[in-house]
């Protein structure tokens, strides 16, 4: 079960039909001089054209069951990352998870938000708000993973009216099929509504927004690292060199 499970989690639309688009490919290149040999070729580009009917059909059954279990946050695919460095502070830490979310987001959304970090503020997003989800997600995600760093404005964090907290949020979110920690991660990377999610880990979503929310509502530890970062980010900025205007004052005139 756990193969099956495997191959419909990395599934893609025409999957099916790569070995027969293969096959007729090296079945186009063979030799048709004879008349033996463009008999066997006939026979063979109606076989594999046969396979290929019957593929696309079975990939369309497949990739319609598949998007739909997708939707509900089944079999979703593993979220790829990029290769960060180890954080040795809340600072590192924050560019960490920053960077951990913007890999997915396309080039023109990712330099807006950007530009968004450096002010403190955009009109599409609550910059604030997005790096606090960011912030705990990417712990939630990596824990596990030795040496790991853990920085202080989470553990310091305080706990929502419903007495959830940094550490009971986590450890439901550890409880939730990988099904469901993919749906919730997806969407807070990316910034956009979950799949459609059961009872507990709606709760696990909800709670971790709420709890991003009081990061930047008073966190001192979250609202110093966002800071040093934000200075750090303009610091590798480099500015424009003076524009030298020529004296044409002191030119010498043409004859």
């Amino acid at each position: 079960m756990s193969e099956i499970g495997n191959f419909i989690r990395n599934y893609d639309y025409l999957n099916l039909t790569k070995s027969v688009t293969e096959e007729q490919t090296k079945l186009y290149e063979a030799p048709h001089e004879t008349w033996a040999q463009m008999g066997s070729k006939l026979y063979h580009v109606c076989v594999c054209n046969t396979k290929a009917i019957a593929a696309t059909g079975a990939d369309t059954a497949l990739f319609l069951f598949v998007s739909t279990m997708r939707s509900c946050g089944y079999f979703l695919k593993p979220l790829s990352a990029p290769d960060l460095p180890n954080a040795h502070d809340n600072v590192d830490y924050l560019g960490n998870a920053i960077e951990r979310a913007l890999f997915f987001w396309e080039p023109e959304k990712k330099e807006l938000f950007k530009e968004g970090l450096s002010d403190g503020w955009s009109d599409e997003w609550n910059i604030y708000q997005a790096v606090g989800e960011w912030s705990l997600a990417h712990f939630y995600e990596n824990k596990a993973a030795p040496g790991f760093y853990k920085p202080s404005f989470l553990s310091a964090s305080e706990p929502l009216a419903n007495d959830e907290s940094f550490i009971s949020v986590g450890r439901a979110f550890q409880g939730l099929s990988t099904g469901n920690k993919q749906a919730i991660l997806k969407a807070i990377y990316k910034q956009e509504e979950p799949a459609a999610l059961g009872g507990a880990a709606r709760n696990v979503y909800l709670n971790l927004r709420g709890l991003a929310s009081l990061l930047h509502q008073g966190n001192v530890g979250f609202l110093q690292a966002f800071k040093e970062y934000s200075e750090k980010s303009e610091e590798k900025i480099p500015s424009a060199p003076p524009v030298e205007f020529p004296d044409y004052w002191n030119m010498p005139r043409q004859a």
